[in-house]
């Protein structure tokens, strides 16, 4: 019979530990998904203000365009 109070005592030893390393683990997803977010948010801020400056060089473009076709009429 104490062969079986062995395993159990033995199982329970690596639930345990096995939970443990779990949460280890969520820990340092939790670090990386942090870290990939903070970097997805300086890349999209770089876009936007990419975006922004490109859309103010379209509106020069633009009138300067519409100011040409004007002068040739």
């Amino acid at each position: 019979m104490g062969n079986v109070s062995d395993e159990m005592k033995s199982l329970c030893e690596d639930i345990a530990a096995a939970h443990e390393d779990r949460k280890r683990d969520i820990k340092r997803l939790i670090r990386n998904v942090s870290s990939l977010r903070k970097d997805f948010r300086k890349k999209e801020e770089e876009i936007r203000s990419d975006l922004a400056e490109a859309s103010k060089i379209w509106k020069r473009m633009k009138q300067a365009l519409k100011t040409k076709r004007t002068e040739s009429k």
